[in-house]
């Protein structure tokens, strides 16, 4: 149904294979249970999206619509031609979500001990002035829907940038705090083979060719490739049954892509940067395929695809590592910042002197090499990225004393006047790193040991 054009932003996975042999599949609406779009109004969207398929007129009028007539909403004046049944349903829904908001907002006042307007979010999903369910309330929730994804994908891609930044900023770092000349070049020669070897990946097929799709028919579906069909492979990855793929039916078919350049076993590979991967490739193939633009590929686009001459020329596909994620100019700017945030940490002892920054992807640990360090404090501890992949890496910038006041003497001063020839001061009470992805910036709340990483600019 088109009406769902615009609700299938879904936290990016990686998929199991599609067991051909499977006997039961999801039913068409069995999703919609499911959904969790990271919205803040997420319930009232799903209610009223279940609400409205249930009417099979209304249901009919929307997949004869045209695409512009859902994305800004002018569909909404079919609302006038729903049952009072319906309509009822939807004015009760409406009810439930006004009240949550007047709760959230005495929430607000209670903690504030006042309510500043200037500061409040006023809800922009639906129409305030009548507790009824009218025409401008679907409008409304139409449009902020896909506002809202929309905006998602731009963090995304914003976060993605300051992470590698942050991490590049890492590598120098480090090598700026070994003042033994043998270990930095030990240290530097180690980073640039680990670099090089991530490098020498195989090609990545170009995603939706011919030899993309056919490599998931034979490898992950476990099909003859004497037996390939488009219909048939449509069919098998539209894993709710309702004739359309939507992003998370995609990006399960990067997978095999995927592990060839990223593989979670090797430390120089890092599993950030397959997920960006991943929406690099889901991005680009709705941009070729969704020809009208409804976040959803039917049966006829994929087929239409398949029929193009560019089908059966793979091009390949440049990964991250032919991209320019970010100018010099953009680099010089957030390495100032975050150098002006180092200073004020150590000036305030948050953070000890030739930090060593440990545990950053492409990168060996403290001590490589035989130079004496020995295990950071408590060790790394483990994380889960959202597809259940175990991450690594560490938290900067918080600080060692978690009840440490500025202008107060930190509470112990155990670091002071002992440091170990080689290795970096530490911190009593020092928080635990996490391994693989580089360290947060100053400021902001730490992730903890089992809990999922958070997926750049994705809504939690």
């Amino acid at each position: 149904m088109k009406f769902l054009i615009i609700l299938v932003f879904i936290p990016c996975i990686i998929g199991p294979p599609v067991d051909k042999n499977s006997k039961k599949g999801p039913q068409q609406n069995e999703t919609l249970e499911d959904w969790n779009l990271g919205l803040e109004y997420n319930k009232y969207l799903q209610e009223v999206v279940q609400i409205l398929e249930s009417d099979p007129d209304f249901r009919k009028k929307l997949e004869n619509a045209k695409v512009d007539e859902i994305r800004d909403g002018t569909i909404a004046k079919e609302l006038e031609f729903l049952n009072h049944g319906i309509r009822t349903k939807l004015d009760e829904v409406k009810r439930q979500e006004i009240e949550r908001l007047r709760h959230l907002s005495q929430k607000q006042f209670e903690l504030n001990n006042g309510l500043d307007r200037k500061h409040v979010k006023i809800p922009q999903h639906l129409e305030l002035r009548h507790t009824s369910f009218e025409i401008a309330d679907l409008q409304k929730l139409i449009k902020q829907t896909t506002s809202d994804l929309e905006e998602a994908d731009q963090k995304r891609r914003e976060e993605f940038k300051k992470y590698e930044m942050e991490k590049k900023f890492e590598k120098e770092m480090r090598l700026k705090s070994l003042n033994d000349t043998q270990e930095r070049k030990v240290v530097q020669e180690e980073m640039e083979k680990m670099e090089a070897k991530h490098r020498s990946h195989e090609k990545l097929n170009h995603p939706m060719t011919k030899e993309q799709l056919e490599e998931v028919w034979e490898e992950q579906d476990h099909m003859d490739a004497k037996d390939w069909d488009p219909k048939t492979f449509f069919a098998m990855h539209d894993l709710d049954g309702n004739g359309q793929w939507d992003e998370d039916e995609v990006r399960i078919l990067f997978k095999k892509e995927l592990d060839k350049a990223y593989d979670p076993n090797n430390p120089e590979d890092d599993m950030k940067e397959r997920e960006e991967e991943m929406e690099r490739m889901r991005e680009h193939v709705f941009k070729e395929s969704d020809k009208d633009k409804n976040r959803m590929i039917s049966f006829e686009e994929f087929l239409a695809e398949t029929e193009r001459d560019e089908f059966e020329k793979d091009p390949g596909w440049d990964t991250l590592d032919d991209e320019e994620l970010y100018t010099d100019e953009e680099f010089q700017k957030f390495e100032h910042e975050r150098e002006e945030q180092i200073k004020k940490l150590i000036e305030t002892g948050q953070m000890p002197p030739n930090y060593a920054y440990p545990n950053i992807p492409g990168m060996p640990p403290p001590g490589y090499g035989g130079f004496g360090y020995g295990a950071l404090p408590g060790g790394p501890m483990p994380g889960i990225n959202p597809n259940g992949v175990p991450m690594h890496g560490s938290v900067p910038g918080q600080p060692a004393y978690p009840q440490f006041a500025p202008g107060q003497p930190p509470p112990q001063q155990q670091f002071q006047g002992q440091h170990y020839p080689g290795q970096p001061q530490q911190f009593a009470g020092q928080p635990q790193q996490f391994a693989g992805q580089p360290q947060q910036f100053a400021g902001q709340p730490q992730q903890f040991a089992g809990q999922p990483q958070q997926f750049a600019g994705q809504p939690q």
